[in-house]
């Protein structure tokens, strides 16, 4: 199964590619893309990647009822799953984001975002168990 990311990296090179873009800049898209799977927080050696990877998940650091909304709405878009399933795969991902050393790679916006980003975080963990 391919993630979300996965199939819009996809989908980017097949429209690029039909509106002639050249293969150096689709490739580039797509690997863009593809980055926001968001593994560990290392930088990338790209800054313009970096910076897009921090603002991708900008919403972590935000303020707690606009979080909420957001893990209200990553819960409606796996509604399909039981609370069981779903506690279990979502407190896993939230483990990853705060076990990692940092969650942004720009030290612009771990400065500014890592405190409230992994405030938000856990007290979405504390909630799922």
């Amino acid at each position: 199964m391919l993630f979300r990311s996965e199939r819009s990296a996809a989908l980017a090179r097949a429209r690029l590619a039909t509106m002639g873009h050249p293969q150096d800049r689709i490739e580039k898209v797509a690997r863009w893309i593809a980055a926001t799977k968001h593994a560990l927080a290392a930088p990338t050696g790209d800054s313009d990647l970096d910076w897009l990877l921090d603002f991708d998940l900008s919403v972590l650091a935000s303020e707690p009822d606009i979080y909420d909304a957001y893990a209200r709405a990553v819960r409606e878009e796996y509604a399909f799953y039981p609370d069981l399933i779903y506690n279990a795969g979502r407190a896993k991902v939230l483990r990853g984001f705060l076990d990692a050393p940092t969650i942004y790679r720009t030290q612009e916006l771990r400065r500014t975002w890592e405190e409230h980003a992994r405030k938000n975080l856990a007290g979405e963990l504390s909630r799922l168990l």
